[in-house]
């Protein structure tokens, strides 16, 4: 990675977690998983879940939740930015052992995508930070899992747009190991996203990555 966008990688990680640690005496807010933002549409064995940004198809069992709130709980006094939104939006999806969550990223950089997905790697704790490192410790060090591999794979095209692949491996306390396939893509207004599916089998590879290649940018 170019040490420019290292830079600007790790500037914006100290802002996320500045912000975040000011608001940690916040009350925390629980999403309502009762009642969708998005809308579903079923077929036969499967179903469609649709929002203003994208859409996916999942099996007609999967639950499927949202967080999705105009400023991320915690975050309600302060001010967002033409680079920071402060916003959250993580829809989750999951069934058969597999579990597949968007996140919409709260930063707007005029940024290509090779900078969010070195930005992914480095908030996992994957690439050595240098004096940053105190910054990725905390955001990596309440979680009860690490980090421990990535791969990137091919570049690809999802709705037209330029898209990046990686796998993660992932090493949970109990010393279980899982995999996540991440796709990670940006759409016409600079909105970015992660496309995640989390497994612990091959089995689970083959369906997680059949859904995020049903994903679709509007």
């Amino acid at each position: 990675m170019k040490k420019s966008v290292f830079m600007a990688c790790m500037c914006a990680l100290a802002l996320n977690v500045a912000c975040l640690s000011k608001a940690s005496s916040e009350t925390e807010i629980s999403a309502d998983t009762n009642a969708l933002q998005g809308t579903i549409v079923e077929t036969e064995g499967s179903k469609k879940y649709e929002n203003e940004y994208y859409s996916l198809t999942v099996p007609n069992d999967w639950e499927i939740t949202e967080s999705i709130y105009d400023r991320r709980p915690g975050l309600e006094k302060f001010t967002p930015n033409e680079v920071m939104t402060l916003s959250q939006h993580e829809v989750c999806f999951e069934g058969d052992n597999v579990l597949v969550k968007i996140v919409k990223s709260n930063y707007k950089f005029d940024k290509p995508i090779e900078f969010y997905a070195g930005l992914s790697v480095l908030s996992k704790g994957l690439m050595d930070a240098g004096e940053y490192n105190g910054v990725i410790e905390q955001i990596t060090e309440k979680q009860p899992y690490r980090y421990t591999h990535y791969e990137q794979l091919d570049s690809m095209q999802i709705s037209g747009r330029e898209a990046i692949a990686l796998l993660f491996l992932i090493v949970q306390d109990n010393e279980e190991e899982l995999a996540q396939l991440q796709y990670v893509v940006k759409n016409d207004n600079r909105d970015v996203f992660y496309v995640n599916a989390t497994f612990g089998s091959e089995k689970g590879y083959d369906l997680g990555d059949i859904i995020l290649k049903s994903f679709k940018l509007k």
